[in-house]
């Protein structure tokens, strides 16, 4: 029998159990979530069957910590504290269990309960046998278990008890009955809102299990329509647990339809959603988001005035030149993931997530944060994930392959070009490196890991029907050449920008600034610091001091450039962040 560790073994239960005069044949340890006990199935030696459970000092501090957590992201749930002792915590449902089962409740009959010289707290009880109520599928749920559920329930509650953790894990079916285990959360002196909050769990995942009608119809029969209609303000995804959440997206609509049931049979009870999350994981990235870029912002004032002040007695004509190239990259990335993705995307929506990505790119190092931005929102899109992760994969090739098109024509008029590519390959050699030492690392575990490696192959096979399906669509021209016009909008701001504070418009420049453009932007991407801030201007200067041109005029026109493609974007981007947080696309 293979130990669950610590107090929870199978010697130590053993051990407890003989302590009170119990002969234990054989035991097995159950599932558990690790809410403060380890629950244990034991067949004693007459053969018969009990359901063992013991809360230990470890066991208890999880309990506590996820309490804490719970306080921290909700408000208003009115949780019991933290047990002070894991016998408190036994003897506590211990407690419940009696007054449960006097009052005529489906709970397992309390056989006893013990405490330990080390602290820990016993419960024994009868095993009671059934599926817990989240494994079932639709159509194994009977009429009969579906009505008992809400008389358990009705049972409890008119005792003046709240079970408080009515997962679908603690109802226990069988074809005709209900059992309600783990009494450990409830509250003999439940409120109006723990009654109504119990009710949530067991509507969702009846509703997605028997229909919402039926399920509705049972629960107010047995606990009236208008202890029904308190639960509509805790209906709510961020209250269910995950298998209810899977079970509701599994069912899209689910709870406005359990929402429309119960005011129809309830009329006149308003439809208000309670507020009871703090914080959302979305607003705490957002905050996260902010708060790192602020940060940056700060740090890099002294630039952004610079710019500002050059700004000021640059060109205004050239200067709204640049700020419309820069405008421009937003719809022809938005177009180039669209063909990436074979057009199965709107266009409006993703040049949004361009411009978000403008924002997140700003606090993650080497464009990292545009492309889990991409990839989270193709997902929401509907594509599999190794289909979305080859359609960014393919955006960021052909945008590389278009570069590639380009230098060809650029190098034979720029001078040094020799050079300055040397130094920008060096400077992003370690990050290649890097790069290739996390995919090798990542290939050994996959191919070592038997689960990974067949997830692998299904993933692979996908992709490659996304790399195959886009070879025959014909759009890999057009990909090409909307990067290669992507890669020219931001030479053009460069360009303007440096016209901007005073460059001659003279042809020979041009070359070698597109070509300063293209490396720059490199630099950018394989940068260790956000949005290459600092290693870019860098690059860029130092580029164009190379191909002659004054000093003064490349920090300027290079600071412009900046404040187009680098800094202005930064609010239209987290505007646009916001708003697809709230629309659910990203």
């Amino acid at each position: 029998m293979r130990d669950s560790g610590g107090a929870g073994s199978a010697v130590r239960v053993r051990q407890l159990l003989a302590d009170q005069g119990v002969s234990v044949r054989a035991l097995a340890a159950l599932p558990g979530d690790r809410r403060g006990s380890q629950p244990w199935r034991v067949t004693i030696a007459d053969g018969h069957e009990l359901f063992v459970k013991l809360s230990a000092g470890r066991q208890r501090e999880a309990g506590r910590l996820r309490r804490w957590v719970r306080r921290l992201r909700y408000r208003h749930l009115g949780d019991r504290p933290a047990y002070d002792s894991a016998v408190q915590k036994a003897g506590h449902e211990a407690g419940l269990l009696r007054l449960a089962g006097r009052a005529g409740a489906g709970v397992p009959c309390l056989l006893t309960e013990a405490t330990s010289p080390a602290g820990e707290g016993l419960l024994v009880e009868e095993f009671v046998p059934g599926r817990p109520l989240d494994t079932l599928h639709p159509g194994e749920l009977g009429a009969d278990a579906l009505a008992d559920v809400w008389r358990q329930v009705a049972s409890l509650h008119r005792a003046g008890l709240a079970h408080c953790d009515l997962r679908g894990a603690n109802v226990l079916v069988t074809d005709a009955s209900a059992r309600l285990v783990a009494l450990a959360a409830g509250t003999d002196r439940a409120t109006p809102e723990q009654r109504a909050r119990d009710l949530v769990e067991p509507l969702v995942l009846l509703a997605a299990l028997a229909g919402v009608r039926r399920t509705v119809a049972a629960a107010v029969e047995h606990l009236g329509a208008a202890a029904v209609a308190d639960a509509l303000p805790w209906l709510q995804t961020a209250l269910l647990s995950r298998p209810a959440r899977r079970a509701s997206a599994a069912r899209p609509g689910l709870l406005d339809d359990l929402r429309a049931e119960i005011a129809h049979h309830c009329p006149g009870r308003p439809v208000r959603t309670a507020r009871v999350v703090r914080f959302t994981g979305r607003r705490l990235f957002l905050l996260v988001m902010l708060g790192v870029l602020g940060y940056f912002l700060i740090t890099q004032f002294g630039k952004v005035t610079l710019a500002i002040e050059a700004l000021g007695r640059a060109n205004p004509g050239a200067v709204i030149g640049a700020l419309l190239a820069a405008a421009a990259t937003y719809p022809l990335s938005a177009l180039a993931l669209r063909l990436a993705a074979a057009g199965r995307i709107p266009f409006g929506t993703t040049v949004s997530v361009q411009v978000a990505a403008g924002f997140v790119n700003r606090v993650a190092p080497g464009a990292v944060g545009g492309f889990a931005l991409s990839l989270r929102y193709l997902r929401r899109q509907g594509l599999p994930l190794p289909v979305a992760a080859t359609t960014v994969a393919v955006d960021r090739a052909a945008g590389f392959l278009a570069v590639a098109l380009l230098l060809p024509a650029l190098l034979p008029f720029a001078r040094g070009s020799a050079q300055h590519l040397r130094a920008a390959v060096a400077g992003r050699g370690w990050m290649v490196l890097l790069v290739g030492l996390g995919l090798s690392a990542l290939a050994v575990v996959v191919i070592a890991t038997p689960r990974w490696r067949a997830r692998a192959r299904h993933a692979g096979r996908q992709a490659f029907d996304a790399l195959r399906l886009l070879l025959r669509s014909g759009r890999v021209l057009r990909l090409l050449t909307v990067g290669l016009a992507l890669t020219l909008s931001y030479a053009t701001a460069l360009w303007l920008s440096l016209l901007a504070v005073g460059l001659p418009a003279e042809p020979a420049l041009v070359a070698p600034v597109v070509l300063v453009s293209v490396l720059g932007e490199g630099v950018a991407t394989a940068a260790p610091t956000p949005g290459g801030l600092g290693a870019t201007e860098a690059a860029l200067v130092s580029g164009l001091l190379l191909y002659g041109v004054p000093a003064g005029t490349a920090v300027a026109g290079v600071l412009i450039y900046r404040l187009a493609t680098f800094w202005l974007p930064v609010l239209p981007g987290y505007v646009a962040l916001r708003l697809l947080v709230r629309r659910h696309a990203v």
